[in-house]
């Protein structure tokens, strides 16, 4: 690009910018992506982020340590020492780019002398406490680190409401990290605890309408019954579905992929579940498994869902499919041996693009 610019005396400049404006075909890929940090001590965790033009789909990582990944954003765990170059391969069905970043990441190995704890399993938001001292809150299937911690004995205390504290003295060796497994107990209850895991990670979680947290997320001490759970992200469909949480201290585990806003459906998906779970569910008289069960690529349009259990009357009723949404079926078992049919719940929800 070339700019020239006069003045009302004579005199001119230009100034010319090469390469400045990059013009790519419809559907062509211009692969990028970005790291935060890039720079820290062992063991260092990086979050990779796509930058990519041209709409991709799909994603292929390599870490440089021998790691990959496939999602566009993921998050990767440098263990040694080093340099690592890093690498992105980004495509959809018209065309695929490579961005290579060399030296990208630099993990160094920390202060001399010094050692770590890491609390690889404990409860979500769980306060971790050393010497007496709140070092933070562990994150839900995430190992919790305290590092440069001079050799010695601490005390360690890992606490969450609804559950036992955890004690223990810890050894720090230097140039070692001690894995602590939180060892804690869920106290006895009438409530329930529900598991969400999202994808993509730090989606919005709704229970019954209130915001609960950021995926992945663990609360404790849910009323048992069923509960309307949302999971909304940006640049994603909303994901919505009725889950039955069970009291006593069960944990009950939620799995919500967001599709992208993108997306076109042309298929229905159901959700089958029944009280009591462990009957086999029937679509249209093929055996599809044992409920709770999930089918995806449902055409739309009505089927016959059946549900036979031993020592319950045989369940069956008719579900209309939408195109793009999940219908939510629960039914309510009726003991006995005899045929018939038993109150349903069912419940369609999802977002369709057009």
């Amino acid at each position: 690009m070339t700019l020239t610019a006069s003045s009302q005396t004579g005199g001119t400049s230009t100034k010319v910018k090469e390469g400045y404006i990059t013009v790519i075909q419809a559907g062509e890929i211009v692969a990028d992506f970005v790291g935060t940090p890039t720079s820290g001590n062992v063991p260092l965790a990086v979050q990779f982020s796509d930058r990519s033009q041209g709409g991709p789909v799909m994603w292929s990582w390599a870490f440089g340590d021998g790691g990959t990944a496939i999602v566009a954003n993921p998050v990767h765990v440098y263990q040694q020492p080093g340099k690592y170059t890093v690498s992105l391969t980004a495509s959809n069905q018209a065309s695929s780019n490579t961005a290579v970043k060399a030296d990208y990441i630099t993990v160094s190995s920390g202060p001399a002398g010094s050692g770590s704890i890491k609390i690889i399993y404990a409860p979500d938001r769980s306060a971790v406490y050393l010497n007496d001292v709140l070092k933070g809150e562990t994150k839900f299937l995430q190992s919790f680190k305290m590092e440069n911690l001079q050799p010695g004995t601490y005390q360690l205390k890992v606490t969450k409401p609804g559950f036992t504290d955890y004690y223990v003295n810890v050894p720090v060796t230097e140039g070692r990290v001690t894995q602590v497994v939180a060892d804690m107990r869920l106290q006895p209850g009438q409530n329930g605890i529900l598991s969400v895991y999202t994808y993509p990670t730090g989606s919005s979680v709704y229970v019954d309408g209130v915001l609960a947290g950021t995926g992945p997320l663990w609360l404790a001490d849910v009323t048992p019954g069923i509960h309307q759970v949302k999971v909304s992200s940006e640049g994603y469909l909303d994901w919505n579905q009725a889950i039955d949480v069970k009291g006593g201290g069960s944990v009950n585990y939620v799995t919500a992929a967001l599709y992208p806003s993108w997306w076109t459906p042309i298929y229905g998906y159901m959700m089958i579940s029944s009280m009591p779970g462990n009957g086999v569910a029937y679509l249209d008289g093929i055996a599809q498994g044992k409920t709770p069960v999930s089918l995806s690529q449902v055409s739309p349009g009505q089927h016959t869902i059946r549900i036979e259990l031993p020592g319950y009357q045989p369940w069956e009723q008719v579900v209309n499919v939408l195109e793009g949404r999940t219908s939510y079926v629960l039914a309510q078992m009726t003991a006995g041996g005899s045929s018939g049919t038993t109150p349903v719940i069912v419940a369609s929800a999802g977002n369709k693009t057009n």
